[in-house]
């Protein structure tokens, strides 16, 4: 492996590559999307069995894209597009069947939990939100609630409705105190 001054083209074919990557793992979840439903009240032995029919669907999709991949030969625009897109479906589902087994691995769940760097770092590698980073703990504000509540300077500030209204204390109270 040699590193060299990037030319054009081969800044463009890895544009085009990155494109079908980003592209190919985006349809990858709309695939899964259209080929599993999962269905709400179910037992325990029908959730598993549910659980496992869909990571057979994500290794089998894993497994043909990753094929098709490796089946492509060429050099033009449209094949190293094609390639990265299969290999966006086969990173994406592996990525995902990584992230299921592991949330499920008792052993990976104990590794995982705690707050040392190494421990977040694994916790965040895998996928498992809330093991090991408290910042994946935090409420996100819903975008499309009523307008009842808006930031100000990293507050939150009840009682403003229209984003040119100004707080009745805080900065003001501070400024007009001095």
């Amino acid at each position: 492996m040699k590193f060299k001054k990037p030319s054009s083209a081969t800044m463009q074919d890895s544009a085009t590559l990155l494109g079908g990557v980003v592209a190919g793992g985006a349809v990858s979840k709309g695939i899964i999307g259209l080929i599993h439903e999962d269905k709400q009240g179910l037992t325990a032995d029908e959730t598993k069995k549910q659980d496992q029919t869909r990571m057979i669907k994500r290794i089998s999709l894993a497994a043909v894209a990753f094929v098709g991949a490796s089946a492509l030969d060429g050099k033009d625009t449209v094949t190293t597009l094609v390639k990265g897109a299969l290999t966006g479906v086969a990173g994406v589902q592996a990525l995902e069947i990584v992230k299921e087994a592991s949330a499920k691995s008792t052993a990976v769940t104990n590794a995982v939990a705690g707050s040392t760097k190494a421990k977040v770092f694994l916790a965040q590698t895998l996928g498992l939100k809330g093991l090991g980073c408290p910042c994946n703990d935090v409420p996100a504000m819903s975008l499309n609630r009523p307008g009842k509540r808006r930031r100000s300077l990293g507050t939150y500030v009840p009682g403003i409705v229209r984003f040119d209204q100004q707080p009745a204390s805080g900065i003001i109270a501070l400024a007009n105190a001095s």
